[in-house]
């Protein structure tokens, strides 16, 4: 069972948090600014989300969305540090996509049903011209341990 002092304290914070970002303006058109503000909004809906839990007594949930957490604290982190970590958030989404694409393409029936409308050819091959430019400006791959220890977190990555 958690604590339920903790459980109030959480609430407490996402309460503050979600009365603070009612409070943010950002430039929608500034690819970092919605970046940030998405990993903002990824972390307090999961706080939020592991309090309902809690609430609720299902504590086995919670470390799954704790770690989701986290994941966005990591990139907000390097984010924050380095707007030119954009590119590197670019490169892997533009890499996921292009694997799902592919899958999609050779068969994959659930997942030609998420990209039905696309011309899939045209996608990959926007995708990866995409995935090109972003690495000539800096962007990369990285190892989950690699971003978490550059965002001074490598001890909770392997927590």
């Amino acid at each position: 069972m958690i604590n339920p002092v903790l459980v109030r304290t959480l609430n407490a914070v996402h309460d503050h948090v979600a009365h603070c970002a009612e409070q943010i303006r950002f430039d929608i058109a500034d690819e970092v600014e919605r970046h940030l503000l998405g990993y903002l909004a990824t972390m307090l809906e999961v706080a939020g989300g592991c309090v309902a839990l809690a609430q609720a007594g299902q504590y086995v949930g919670i470390p799954i969305l704790a770690r989701t957490s986290l994941e966005a604290f990591v990139d907000l982190k390097l984010l924050l540090n380095e707007a030119a970590y954009i590119h590197s958030i670019a490169v892997t989404e533009d890499k996921g996509w292009v694997r799902l694409l592919r899958h999609a393409s050779s068969g994959s029936k659930y997942l030609y049903s998420l990209v039905e409308n696309l011309d899939i050819p045209a996608e990959i091959e926007r995708r990866e011209t995409e995935m090109r430019r972003r690495k000539q400006l800096g962007g990369r791959e990285w190892l989950a341990k690699d971003r978490w220890e550059a965002a001074g977190l490598g001890d909770e990555y392997e927590a």
